[in-house]
This record gives C-alpha cells, sequence and structure tokens, in this order.
C-alpha cells in the first residue's frame, strides 16, 4: 500500500473511529459532524470527501458490527442463536 493509500484510510478509520468513540458518551442525534472531526482530528473537508452525511458513517459502523456478530455466529456451528 502506497503512502497516499495509507493516508486515505488512515483518515477514513480515524472517522470511523471518533464515532464509536463519542457514542460511548452522546447519543448518534446529539453528535455533530464538528464533534466527529474535532475527536478525528481531521478537518470537515476531510469528512466530505468520505461522507455526505454523518447517517453514512452510521450505515457503515452498523454494517461492520452486523457482520463481525455474523462472523461469530458462523464460526460455531453449535451455537443456538436464538440463546444468544
Amino acid at each position: 500500500m502506497g503512502k497516499r493509500q495509507e493516508f486515505i484510510f488512515e483518515a477514513w478509520q480515524k472517522l470511523i473511529d471518533a464515532i464509536k468513540k463519542l457514542s460511548e458518551t452522546k447519543e448518534y442525534c446529539e453528535m455533530s459532524i464538528d464533534d466527529i472531526t474535532q475527536t478525528a482530528s481531521v478537518t470537515k473537508e476531510t469528512f466530505y470527501i468520505y461522507f455526505k452525511r454523518k447517517e453514512d458513517i452510521i450505515s457503515i459502523i452498523a454494517y461492520d458490527n452486523f457482520n463481525e456478530m455474523l462472523g461469530k455466529v458462523l464460526s460455531n456451528e453449535n451455537m443456538d442463536v436464538l440463546e444468544c
């Protein structure tokens, strides 16, 4: 991965991590783009390179959480999903 690709991934990951961190203390509707970018230490312009609105970043986090949960379920053949 080249330096530009690393920078792109790092900025994107900082935004994802920032909203996850903010969700520990704030409700989604209380978070602003400013809160997210300040927590991520990136500019608003960087945010808008990757996302049109904050709902876009939430959908990515929800998708990641779903995939993580699905992976755990599929890795345990004897697991009864309804008992979780």
